[in-house]
């Protein structure tokens, strides 16, 4: 744990609804879980906090699992943590719910938060507990002008994806647009690395999951019996490998950075990622002629009740959103000292303009609010050229302000779940076993590991993660 500056102290509630305004030496102490590099970043903005309210600002940081064991957890005001953090930091009461003052006050600007953030990846159980701080979006990069020249639109389900991949994929296809025979070229790149492949997995099998007519995807709703295992998601890791085909050879080791950085090199058509304005890696090269849009969603979706698929409907629409598996948010720490101070400073982190830098040197975040979407050109790397910053944010704020989505994950003790699933992604890139097999492997893994940590308990934490209360 390290300690950045000093200052202990607590202020009443307001009893208004008037914005409060600390005074001088009311201090704020911010805790940072997992995340050294971000605490040192946030600890710099001291002065310009004590500058705009007179008060001090202290930052810690701490190993997050470390800390919630009763480990390390130091006295804190407010916290920012990783987003699948939520569960177990509400489940065990380490942080409490935003308070109605709060979230009306101007400076937090509540509903200047895409949909999505606002009213499923922030909340637990029926009420806001967090402030979103910037959530990674898969979203799909395609170069425009190759697309030009084979006559074809961005995919807007899988199977285009795939089809589109296959023709992208072939250099014949590509005349004097194809790259020289000495250098990488592959129809597609997706993040599969360690940890990442299951993102990629759930995100290419939401909107096959998400049926009207089934309120919960990853597991039942009423047992906790697991549903990974299901047709759903066995269509989309059989897609997934399909796609290997044409992606990279070390495809099973690319980050989203590493993927964003193919595909900036000239060394892919297509690729699942997101911006990030501050990759030092991106620096120095050429423009490449590149489109964005929301990844890609299907015309049908499956029906646990019925044990079918059915068409999906217009209402509905054919893309479903993956929340919740990278990014931050800030929450008011349960035994806060100074817990009006702790909402003060954590809206400040959202929408001041002297806070917006750090959050776009994240590497796993990106813009969060409708009013960052004038700025957009903030929020993309250079490469993307003129008009490329416009048409990300749009992508972006149509995924966050979809009417569905399939949450990452949200459970303690999720790291366990992760782990199990990621790792038979990655395995099923390199051997035959049948999709169906490996991933009810994976369910009975999961029911084994939601026995261990009590299913009842496991159970109310999941209704709680879709919104609902036990």
């Amino acid at each position: 744990m390290a300690l950045f500056a000093v200052g202990l102290g607590g202020c009443n509630a307001p009893t208004s609804d008037q914005p409060a305004t600390p005074q001088a030496g009311e201090a704020v102490r911010l805790l940072v879980l997992d995340n050294p590099p971000l605490a040192t970043e946030l600890a710099a903005l001291a002065g310009q906090w004590k500058a705009t309210t007179g008060a001090e600002l202290t930052v810690v940081e701490a190993n997050g699992a470390e800390a919630v064991a009763d480990k390390g957890w130091p006295q804190a005001d407010a916290v920012i943590f990783p987003i699948h953090a939520l569960a177990t930091l509400a489940e065990e009461q380490r942080i409490v719910p935003l308070d109605a003052q709060l979230l009306r006050s101007p400076g937090l600007a509540w509903n200047d938060n895409f949909d999505l953030l606002r009213l499923r990846e922030a909340t637990w159980g029926e009420q806001p507990y967090a402030v979103p701080l910037g959530s990674a979006t898969l979203v799909l990069f395609y170069r425009a002008d190759l697309l030009r020249h084979l006559g074809r639109n961005p995919p807007t389900t899988w199977n285009e994806y795939a089809d589109l991949a296959r023709l992208l994929d072939d250099r014949a296809n590509l005349g004097e647009l194809a790259p020289p025979h000495d250098r990488p070229w592959n129809g597609v790149a997706e993040p599969l690395a360690p940890n990442w492949a299951a993102s990629t997995l759930l995100a290419r099998a939401a909107a096959y999951a998400r049926h009207p007519e089934n309120y919960s995807a990853l597991f039942d709703i009423a047992t906790l019996e697991p549903l990974v295992g299901g047709k759903p998601f066995v269509r989309a890791l059989d897609e997934l490998r399909e796609a290997g085909v044409w992606g990279p050879e070390n495809c099973d080791g690319l980050t989203p950075d590493e993927v964003r950085r193919a595909f900036w090199a000239g060394e892919c058509g297509m690729a699942l990622t997101w911006s990030s304005p501050a990759d030092p890696k991106l620096a120095g090269l050429a423009p490449v002629e590149a489109g964005v849009a929301e990844l890609p969603g299907a015309t049908e979706a499956y029906d646990n009740g019925q044990s079918q698929w059915e068409p999906r409907s217009e209402e509905a629409g054919i893309r479903v959103p993956l929340l919740g598996f990278a990014g931050r948010m800030g929450g008011i720490v349960a035994d806060a000292k100074n817990p009006v101070g702790a909402g003060l400073l954590l809206s400040a982190l959202a929408t001041q303009p002297w806070a917006a830098g750090v959050w776009q040197r994240q590497p796993d975040a990106t813009l969060w609010r409708r009013s960052q979407v004038a700025q957009a050109d903030r929020w993309v790397e250079p490469a993307g050229g003129t008009g490329f910053g416009a048409q990300y944010a749009a992508a972006i704020q149509a995924t966050l302000e979809r009417s569905d989505s399939l949450a990452a994950l949200s459970l303690p003790g999720r790291s366990q779940y992760w782990q199990l699933l990621d790792d038979a992604v990655r395995a099923s890139l390199k051997d035959d076993k049948p999709a169906e097999n490996r991933l009810k492997s994976v369910a009975e893994k999961w029911r084994e590991i939601s026995q261990t940590l009590g299913t009842d308990r496991q159970l109310r934490a999941y209704r709680r993660s879709l919104g609902l209360e036990p």
